[in-house]
């Protein structure tokens, strides 16, 4: 083989090389837009993100918003005379089993003749006293809730303050139990634009779990009405990470009316249960908004890179060809 047959050789090897490494940078970077695409079904922009960092004995509030089926502060009875206001949007609370706490809730008379008041719940674990009083005009009763945990789990309730002169405002109420010792840690990251959605839209959440040692972990994706009644349960059987983030997206049942709910993530493992948990909205109006994945939007440099190795590779491809024709 002779010299020029050597370097024609070299040359064919390194446009071979070059057509390979652009093939396998086209393939990476396809396999990876079919992963996020399957995350996430479709993409748009969206900020804001609502964290909830499961603590024992904390308690987190969280507005919910009104005419809804969960309620919120709503009502007020006949405008002037008979006005009310109930100083409490929503009460999120976290309970280790076989505990209560109690709460305050704030009933103020706006009008300006004495108003009576009946408040009740509609979940055995939710006490209220007094049930009935009055107030005069200008000034405000302390109300005094009780909430209690039996067990592990979601449950959801509300309170309800009705005037007798009309009107009743509705404040929606989440329990989660938690397990009396638990080693590992749970937090949900729900971003805003998810808490209010169109029927059978999908809700994304980010999930990160720790301290977790080996076996599998049974985790639950919850959706609850007002009535603490399951609309929506989902279970899967993941194993055990060092550490664990991932994404899980939850498809709403088409039958789920317009309103409030809540939806919640609810992790066993070795006898331990920890949950966390929100309110979001069902609404016809709401735009269809999808979540980039934590991996879309990271993923510039990596675009960057595959963008380059093509670049690398055409200009090995063309520089040999246009060297090739100046010679021969």
């Amino acid at each position: 083989m002779n010299r020029r047959e050597k370097k024609k050789l070299a040359n064919n090897l390194l446009l071979s090389i070059g057509v390979i490494l652009i093939v396998c940078a086209i393939i990476f970077f396809g396999a990876v837009m079919i992963k996020i695409k399957g995350l996430t079904g479709q993409a748009t922009s969206g900020s804001g993100t609502v964290s909830i960092t499961v603590v024992a004995g904390n308690e987190t509030q969280v507005g919910a918003p009104a005419d809804s089926s969960l309620g919120g502060a709503r009502g007020g009875g006949i405008e002037g005379g008979t006005s009310f206001d109930v100083v409490s949007s929503s009460y999120q609370v976290m309970l280790i089993e076989k505990s209560e706490e109690e709460r305050e809730l704030r009933v103020k008379n706006r009008g300006d003749i004495t108003n009576e008041f009946t408040v009740y719940t509609n979940n055995e674990f939710i006490k209220v006293f007094p049930a009935e009083f009055s107030i005069r005009p200008g000034e405000e009763k302390i109300i005094t809730i009780v909430v209690r945990s039996d067990k592990p789990g979601i449950s959801v309730g509300r309170i309800t303050v009705s005037s007798r002169f009309g009107g009743q405002k509705e404040i929606p109420v989440i329990i989660n139990g938690i397990s009396r010792e638990v080693s590992f840690s749970l937090e949900v990251n729900i971003p805003e634009q998810f808490k209010v959605i169109s029927p059978e839209g999908e809700i994304l959440m980010d999930i990160s779990l720790e301290g977790l040692k080996g076996g599998y972990v049974d985790m639950s994706y919850i959706i609850k009405d007002a009535s603490n009644r399951g609309i929506f349960r989902e279970n899967e059987l993941l194993p055990v990470k060092e550490s664990m983030s991932f994404q899980k997206t939850v498809k709403v049942p088409r039958e789920l009316k317009p309103g409030s709910y809540v939806i919640g993530v609810q992790v066993n493992y070795k006898g331990q249960t920890k949950v966390a948990s929100s309110f979001f909205t069902v609404a016809k109006d709401a735009p269809i908004k999808v979540e980039e994945p934590t991996a879309k939007k990271n993923n510039g440099a990596l675009m960057l890179f595959v963008f380059i190795v093509i670049l690398s590779g055409l200009h090995i491809f063309f520089a040999r060809q246009k060297k090739e024709e100046v010679k021969f």
